[in-house]
C-alpha cells in the first residue's frame, strides 16, 4: 500500500452562537450586546479547508483556513454605544461581523499507540481576524469625529472593530 503525501479536507458547520461582544472607545465603555438576544444573530455559519503534507520524516505540515459568518438584524430597544458612536433607539440595525483563523502547523509523531491513534508533539503560529461591522442610524448627539461619516447629513454608518492576536497553536486536529 502506498503512504499518502498529502490529504485535503473541506467542513462547513451551522450552530447556533452564543456570547457577547462591547467595544469601548477611551473612556466610553460601549454597550455589552448579546449576539442573539441583543444583534438578531440566530445562526452562525463556518467553512474550513485543511491541507496536509506528509514529510518524508514521517512529520506532517497543516494549514488550515477557517471563516465565521454571523449577520443578524434587530430594531435597537434603546440608544446603544459601539466603537465611540451612539446608535440611535427604535431604528434598524444591521450585524455582519466576519471571522477568520488561519493555522500553520508543524507536526511530529513521537509514538504510535497498540489502538491505532498516536502521541505528537507540534509547534505552529495562528493568525485571528475578527471585523465587527454594525451598520445603522447615528443618534443626532454622535459627533462626527467619532464616526467614519463622510458629512453630517449620512445618518447611516458602518462601524468596525478589528481584533487581531497572534501566538502559537500547540493543537492539532485531524481531516
Amino acid at each position: 500500500m502506498a503512504l499518502q503525501r498529502s490529504k485535503r479536507g473541506l467542513e462547513r458547520r451551522i450552530g447556533i452562537p452564543q456570547g457577547y461582544v462591547q467595544v469601548r472607545e477611551n473612556e466610553i465603555a460601549g454597550t455589552r450586546l448579546d449576539l442573539r438576544h441583543d444583534l438578531g444573530i440566530e445562526t452562525s455559519v463556518s467553512f474550513g479547508l485543511e491541507v496536509v503534507r506528509r514529510l518524508r520524516s514521517g512529520s506532517d505540515l497543516r494549514l488550515s483556513v477557517n471563516a465565521l459568518l454571523l449577520y443578524g438584524s434587530t430594531t435597537l430597544p434603546g440608544d446603544v454605544f459601539f466603537n465611540g458612536a451612539t446608535l440611535q433607539g427604535g431604528t434598524r440595525l444591521e450585524t455582519r461581523p466576519f471571522f477568520l483563523r488561519v493555522n500553520a502547523l508543524y507536526e511530529r509523531t513521537l509514538a504510535h499507540l497498540a489502538d491505532g491513534g498516536s502521541v505528537a508533539a507540534g509547534v505552529g503560529f495562528s493568525y485571528v481576524l475578527l471585523d465587527f461591522r454594525l451598520q445603522g442610524t447615528l443618534a443626532a448627539t454622535t459627533r462626527d469625529a467619532e464616526t467614519s461619516e463622510a458629512s453630517p447629513e449620512q445618518r447611516t454608518v458602518i462601524e468596525k472593530g478589528d481584533f487581531r492576536p497572534t501566538g502559537t497553536d500547540a493543537g492539532s486536529h485531524r481531516c
